[in-house]
């Protein structure tokens, strides 16, 4: 989650940059829209991460009754694969998404 945030908080700061230069009121008024809307997922991903726990795994963990030392464990392999793949944050989430799954296949 935390790529995602950093990525769209920096995509909103650079439209809003491009705003200032923009002189057509047509763009400009996109360029508001847009950053409304850019706004408006920073907010539901702020959302989504307290309902899921800080790191976005609290759910998984709890939901499959890992012990706390396998919930440790777990927190840093996934922030070790997150940072890992920060260059690549697609590639991250479907990695995450094959762990999730196999997690689930075998405890649940």
């Amino acid at each position: 989650m935390k790529t995602i945030e950093r990525e769209l908080y920096e995509n909103i700061e650079t439209l809003k940059g491009r705003a200032t230069r923009c002189r057509d009121k047509e763009i400009e008024d996109f360029n508001k829209e847009v950053v409304k809307l850019g706004r408006g997922l920073e907010k539901e991903l702020e959302e989504a991460k307290t309902a899921r726990g800080q790191n976005g795994l609290a759910d998984i963990a709890t939901e499959l009754s890992m012990t706390s030392k396998a919930k440790k464990v777990f927190q840093i392999i996934m922030e070790t694969l997150s940072q890992h793949y920060e260059a690549e944050p697609e590639d991250y989430y479907e990695v995450a998404g094959k762990i999730e799954k196999s997690l689930r296949k075998k405890y649940s």
